[in-house]
């Protein structure tokens, strides 16, 4: 989900939205002995400014499934070297999720953070009061306000 070389690694959406970088491309690539390091097919605008990462990636796949892989086996691509500077990103931690740590300066950027953890696998943009654990999802911006679901369990102290 990035212009590779740009964004090899782990994460990529949330990177990608942690960077502010909305306008992206999906790489179709070989695959190698490498971690996204193999030569290119084909590329794909992509736009990962709006919606929750469960939409994202359904997009993502519809256009991977319907348009990317029907071009391939019809047209049989010869890779190319991927061009540029190489750019690697960390795959995120389960803790990295934890609204109290993240550098968030507007209802944008938090917008930005609970929208790109909200798919099924993905530990939910969070915050712990005590001994409460806040889980958000399925947050939408109206006007000058979030809004969305949340959950809160109780932490086992231990």
């Amino acid at each position: 989900m990035t212009d590779l070389p740009f964004g090899r690694g782990g994460s990529p959406l949330q990177n990608l939205i942690l960077r502010k970088t909305y306008n992206t491309k999906i790489s179709a690539i070989k695959v190698d002995e490498g971690i996204d390091t193999g030569k290119v097919y084909l590329k794909e605008d992509f736009y990962v400014g709006l919606g929750s990462a469960e939409e994202i990636f359904i997009e993502a796949s519809n256009i991977i499934f319907s348009k990317m892989i029907p071009y391939i086996m019809e047209n049989n691509p010869i890779p190319y070297e991927q061009e540029g500077n190489v750019v690697s990103f960390k795959r995120r931690l389960p803790e990295e999720s934890d609204l109290a740590k993240a550098d968030l300066e507007n209802l944008k950027d938090l917008d930005d953070f609970i929208r790109m953890l909200d798919a099924e696998g993905y530990p939910n943009a969070f915050i712990t009061i005590g001994k409460f654990k806040i889980s958000f999802r399925e947050v939408h911006k109206k006007s000058d306000k979030l809004v969305g679901r949340f959950e809160i369990v109780e932490e086992y102290q231990k």
